[in-house]
């Protein structure tokens, strides 16, 4: 059986607000990379990837591009709805929705949803001197979340018309809004398809790292069982980002940590030497643990209660190892427990979805460090 012994203070670590990198560096590739070898952690900058890898390394890449989900749309009356794009409905794969012209339907989480009760919301805008209008109705009311058919008359597609209409959805954090500059620096270097509707945040990347170099400690791992070990983490987290999303702002912190669990649970498996079955099965029962976990980041930060969270996750994800290691059997499938994921991700409601508006961080203590962080009221606090 795995031994854990897992100290907490190991998750702690001190983030100025001087330290939060509001903006990505002009040159990207100088941006600083941590690299851990034979025990020893080290920097460097990722324009040193290349001499850090040893040669005939496996690299996955996630080449998603971060679509401008965010679209500010208006009442008749002026009242301003923001209407943030999810996934598709009608058409239901994202290569046709981003393709159709005149109408598609989406899932979307409706910001101030109080004000529109009923009839459209438009934007009107000139395309090429042209006068041009993009209208929305809800029409299937699920509280914060509602499905939305647009119509717009503009000669262009609907993944067109983001690009031109939209805004990137940058993490909360960050403590400002979106600007143009975003559009193209807000990205992952190696984005390519659309597809993505939140930024990278990194809120779960203490779990498969925290697991993984533990294990290595514990038990003399090679780099090459590591490398083998992060390539079933990845399947694990392809499965899942696929069918269920791993973003806290569409699906809570069960998608983000939770995620980020299973991959390390499916992984520990492997490297105990289970077979591939045990794997999905300790993914699934890793995932189950966490269903349901909102995502209330203490003024819109990632530190708490995200760090513990994280150590949580990596606990969880060697319970669900050892329980399946130990024989204990497989009760739902691991497909039907993402879908499960997806559906319960879908349920919360926005003010526990990394908006910062409600769970741990719309205590009165909370809300005073959103104060003392320049937060003030905009996260609900006030």
């Amino acid at each position: 059986m795995i031994e854990r012994h897992i100290d907490i203070n190991r998750f702690d670590y001190d983030l100025p607000d001087g330290r939060i990198a509001k903006f990505p560096l002009p040159e990207r590739s100088s941006s600083k990379l941590l690299v851990y070898r034979g025990g020893e952690i080290s920097e460097a900058h990722f324009a040193d990837m290349g001499d850090v890898l040893p040669e005939g390394q496996l690299l996955v890449f996630n080449n998603t591009k971060v679509i401008r989900a965010r679209i500010i749309m208006h009442k008749p009356s002026g009242a301003r709805i923001e209407v943030f794009c999810l996934e598709p409905r009608d058409p239901a794969d994202y290569e046709r929705a981003f393709a159709v012209t005149g109408a598609c339907v989406w899932s979307c989480i409706v910001g101030n949803r109080k004000k529109w009760k009923e009839g459209h919301v438009a934007i009107d805008f000139d395309c090429e001197g042209r006068a041009e209008s993009l209208r929305a109705w809800i029409v299937e009311d699920h509280g914060r979340e509602c499905v939305v058919r647009f119509e717009w008359t503009a000669p262009m597609t609907f993944g067109q018309l983001l690009e031109y209409l939209g805004r990137i959805p940058i993490p909360p954090y960050l403590n400002r809004e979106s600007e143009e500059i975003d559009n193209t620096r807000y990205q992952t270097v190696y984005s390519k398809f659309e597809g993505s509707v939140a930024a990278p945040t990194a809120g779960a990347s203490g779990v498969l790292p925290g697991v993984l170099i533990a294990l290595q400690e514990q038990y003399g791992l090679t780099e090459r069982q590591m490398l083998d070990a992060l390539l079933v983490a990845s399947a694990i987290g392809v499965v899942v980002a696929e069918n269920s999303g791993i973003s806290g702002a569409a699906g809570g912190c069960q998608a983000e940590v939770g995620t980020g669990s299973a991959m390390a649970a499916a992984s520990s498996v492997y490297l105990m030497g289970g077979s591939p079955e045990q794997c999905f099965a300790a993914a699934g029962l890793a995932i189950q643990n966490m269903l349901g976990l909102v995502c209330d980041p203490i003024a819109g930060l990632v530190e708490a209660p995200c760090q513990a969270r994280n150590a949580a996750g990596a606990s969880n994800a060697l319970v669900s190892a050892e329980l399946v290691l130990a024989g204990v059997p497989e009760v739902i499938p691991f497909d039907e427990v993402v879908e499960a994921a997806r559906q319960v991700g879908h349920a919360l409601p926005e003010s526990l979805r990394e908006t910062a508006l409600g769970g741990i961080a719309a205590t009165p203590t909370a809300c005073r460090l959103a104060e003392q962080t320049g937060c003030g009221s905009c996260r609900g606090c006030g």
